[in-house]
């Protein structure tokens, strides 16, 4: 499986790499939007708790502040894409 091109390990790995990262946090809100608890979520990224709640904020200022990352989005949803 693949999300924005990009392989869901990749999106799971510990890669610091930016644009991996803001995907990431993407990631982690279609999750959150779609009905995951945080803590589902953290088992899923291999990540704790609190580090999926900050990935759902940091996400939404990406969403808010980038055009290009809103689009993608709502390209998704328009697409009916579940997870």
């Amino acid at each position: 499986d693949n999300v924005f091109g990009i392989e869901v390990s990749d999106l799971t790995a510990r890669c610091r790499r930016e644009e991996l990262v803001i995907h990431r946090h993407i990631y982690v809100k279609l999750l959150r939007d779609s009905g995951y608890g945080y803590s589902e979520i953290a088992r899923l990224m291999n990540r704790d708790h609190g580090t999926a709640i900050n990935s759902v904020r940091r996400a939404q200022e990406i969403i808010e502040t980038d055009r290009r990352y809103r689009r993608q989005i709502s390209e998704l949803r328009e697409l009916g894409y579940r997870l």
